[in-house]
Order: structure tokens, then C-alpha cells, then sequence
């Protein structure tokens, strides 16, 4: 039986994660859409990034 799931499944849940983390009222309410998804796309560069080195230089 081949397993369906997503290989990177723990990386996906980080990004769900960190989605509804910067989904707050004060954010959803100062962009508009399309400046919302292109800030989203930023942020979660930024802290996916920043985890990675910081277990990097752990």
C-alpha cells in the first residue's frame, strides 16, 4: 500500500502555524488583499527562515 502523505508534512503544520499566527484582526484589517498575501509570503520567509537557523546554529 503506498502511503499518500506528504513527505514534508511537519514543515506544512509549521506554515499552518505560522498562517493563522499572522492572521490577526490588526493585519486582516491594514492590507488589502493582494498586499495581504504578498506580506504573508514575507513573514513566513522570514520566521521559516529564522527557525531553520537558529537549529543551524544550535
Amino acid at each position: 500500500m503506498k502511503d499518500n502523505t506528504s513527505k514534508n508534512i511537519g514543515l506544512e503544520l509549521l506554515i499552518q502555524q505560522y498562517k493563522k499566527k499572522f492572521e490577526t484582526e490588526e493585519n486582516l484589517n491594514y492590507y488589502e488583499y493582494q498586499d495581504f498575501v504578498q506580506a504573508e509570503k514575507k513573514y513566513l520567509d522570514y520566521v521559516i527562515d529564522s527557525s531553520f537557523d537558529t537549529c543551524a546554529n544550535a
